[in-house]
């Protein structure tokens, strides 16, 4: 599901760059089951929805009993990760910390995981064994 929302997110992300929105885009309309709609309007309901996805996940959860203590790493990764590409967008074809970007991705598959797992792994067989 993560990864489903994320790609249509990201998709949705490029699509709108690609378009190169103005300010006077915001105003052009659209027509969703007879109702007028603005750019504007659709945008922000781009950013809100999530938002209050994220309000019913939460409710959900804490019906379910299943409330979070504290938000676990490999979500505080995911948060974190989306607020730098966040700032990536609307840059065109500057690339702002290029290198440093592309070296964090290595540094997750390459590295950091792979480290973890290791250390997982040699804990369980050190309690195991």
């Amino acid at each position: 599901m993560i990864r489903l929302m994320m790609e249509s997110a990201i998709t949705s992300c490029e699509r709108l760059e690609a378009l190169g929105l103005s300010e006077d885009d915001r105003a052009a309309t659209g027509d969703v089951n007879g109702q007028t709609v603005s750019v504007f309007d659709v945008l922000t309901s781009a950013w809100t929805y999530p938002e209050a996805l994220r309000y019913q996940i939460i409710h959900e959860r804490h019906a379910a009993g299943v409330d979070q203590a504290y938000v676990p790493e490999a979500a505080r990764v995911l948060v974190n990760v989306a607020q730098a590409c966040a700032e990536l967008i609307g840059t065109g074809k500057v690339a702002p910390a290029d290198q440093q970007c592309r070296a964090m991705a290595r540094w997750y598959g390459e590295h950091a995981i792979p480290l973890v797992e290791k250390a997982v792994q040699r804990k369980a067989e050190c309690s195991s064994g």
